[in-house]
């Protein structure tokens, strides 16, 4: 499924007037080589409640938050509310006129990875350009969208407005599949998906020693080459480096593994043990299971 619509009835003058209430901030550039820094946001939700951001997601050390600015967008806050799984990002984008988005694909926004992308567009016009997965779409404001980013997608703003769209990536669960056609989720469930997993319920300082280790991945699965990392314990938080990214926080799940902290359910790390002992690991990336190299 390219793209499918889940509700059309949100106020669009309602979000027009939360829009208008945070208009006049200081809009920050998109990272990224698809543009030429016209297309810029605010976060609404983003690692840490940051307002000085409008990345996607990403690998953290710190859990999403609201930001500032969901507390003067009141009706934004309910649209979130109503969608029945946790947020990752959440961010207002816009594209004055003659802006362009050239095309790409977001692999790690996809069901395999547990990861959702949705649009709420506030202010659009028919001469938006935009296309996703080879088809042009015509997403009218107050409509709340699905779209499979992991396709290839571009936006081409010929119109004389700034376009904005609410965009809201969130994690896979039950609930919000029930908003979808059943034959569409069995076919995702033939291909894979993963769905938010139960976090462990409490696990003492102690308890999370045994996850403690050295690894390697292997060689083209984050770059050319292998790539070393460490789990350590840093007073209650399990933190995972890796060369060359950032660290990151690993939070333990009820059956044994790690969710990585700042991505969607479908990425972590499996763990198993012999007593105390971890005797192997596998990386997660959606459906693809990745073994990695334990070191003592």
């Amino acid at each position: 499924m390219t793209a499918h619509l889940l509700d059309d009835s949100f106020d669009v003058s309602r979000l027009q007037r939360d829009l208008a209430a945070v208009e006049r901030r200081t809009w920050i550039p998109q990272p990224g080589i698809h543009h030429r820094g016209e297309w810029t946001g605010l976060s609404l939700v983003s690692a840490g409640g940051r307002e000085d951001t409008a990345a996607p997601f990403g690998v953290s050390r710190e859990e999403f938050k609201p930001t500032p600015l969901l507390e003067v967008t009141p009706y934004l806050r309910e649209v979130l509310d109503a969608l029945p799984c946790p947020k990752l990002t959440v961010r207002l984008l816009r594209l004055p006129p003659g802006g362009r988005i050239i095309e790409h694909a977001d692999l790690d926004v996809s069901v395999r990875s547990g990861g959702m992308r949705l649009h709420l567009p506030i202010v659009t016009h028919d001469d938006v350009d935009f296309r996703l997965g080879g088809v042009r779409q015509r997403w009218a404001p107050g409509q709340l969208w699905y779209g499979d980013f992991s396709l290839p997608h571009s936006v081409e703003n010929r119109s004389p407005i700034t376009r904005v769209h609410l965009v809201i990536d969130v994690a896979c669960t039950e609930a919000l599949l029930s908003w979808f056609p059943t034959d569409v989720v069995a076919r995702w469930r033939e291909d894979g998906i993963a769905l938010v997993a139960p976090a462990a319920l409490s696990v003492s300082a102690e308890q999370l020693k045994r996850y403690a280790c050295r690894f390697v991945v292997p060689a083209g699965v984050l770059g050319d080459d292998s790539t070393a990392g460490a789990v350590t314990l840093e007073g209650d938080t399990l933190v995972a480096t890796l060369d060359g990214m950032p660290p990151f926080a690993l939070e333990p799940l009820a059956d044994g593994g790690l969710a990585i902290t700042g991505l969607p359910p479908g990425f972590r790390l499996n763990c198993d043990f012999d007593g105390e002992q971890m005797v192997a690991a596998t990386l997660m990336m959606g459906t693809d299971a990745v073994p990695v190299e334990l070191r003592r």
